[in-house]
């Protein structure tokens, strides 16, 4: 399993190409479905103008109009599935829906690189319930937080930032000795390779 999450990979998308390999002509499944209830997104032209940069081939993929097996389909296509910023849980409810959250780690396993930014790399985690502290759970209707597992390393991204240090801060001392946490600044990403993690930097 490839993992790159990100605090912000528009930031630090080349960090990726170091890592795991060039994506110039590649397929990327862009799923931006985090957003979909902000007005300003300006941190999606920004994941995707990085990719657009890089030469890679991007096809928007939007949970609420595709699902399932079809959803599959899709995705099994993509290089890189890529899942942008927003609300963490609203993105949750989104994936449970589509049945993202049970297909993912099968497609992983075949091969296909996972790319996360913000709430995207958020959501690889096995449970997001400390996010609530930085994010509006109440933007959806969950049942419990346990999110893809892809990793029992919770992201807090955009530690760098004074609107979200405060936040992470608090999280760390209430959540600290139940979860796995790593903070990230919007230069920084945790790669995983199989069982092997480290942050990278782009400097």
């Amino acid at each position: 399993m490839r993992l790159f999450l990100a605090s912000s990979a528009g930031q630090s998308i080349s960090l990726f190409e170091k890592e795991f390999f060039r994506l110039k002509g590649k397929k990327v499944a862009f799923i931006a479905n985090a957003s979909d209830q902000k007005t300003k997104k300006s941190w999606i032209y920004l994941d995707k103008k990085s990719l657009w940069d890089c030469g890679a081939k991007i096809t928007n993929v939007d949970l609420r109009k595709i699902k399932d097996r079809s959803l599959f389909e899709r995705l099994s296509k993509a290089d890189v599935i890529f899942v942008a910023g927003g609300n963490v849980f609203y993105l949750l409810e989104i994936m449970q829906k589509s049945g993202f959250d049970k297909i993912i780690a099968k497609l992983l396993d075949s091969g296909i690189a996972y790319i996360g930014s913000s709430a995207g790399s958020c959501i690889a985690a096995h449970d997001i319930t400390p996010v609530q502290v930085m994010d509006e759970s109440d933007k959806a209707t969950l049942k419990s937080y346990k999110a893809l597992g892809l990793t029992k390393t919770l992201v807090l991204p955009h530690f760098n930032r004074e609107k979200y240090r405060l936040e992470i801060i608090e999280i760390k001392k209430k959540y600290g000795k139940r979860y796995t946490l790593q903070t990230l600044n919007d230069n920084q990403a945790l790669v995983i390779k199989g069982n092997k993690s480290k942050i990278v930097t782009q400097y």
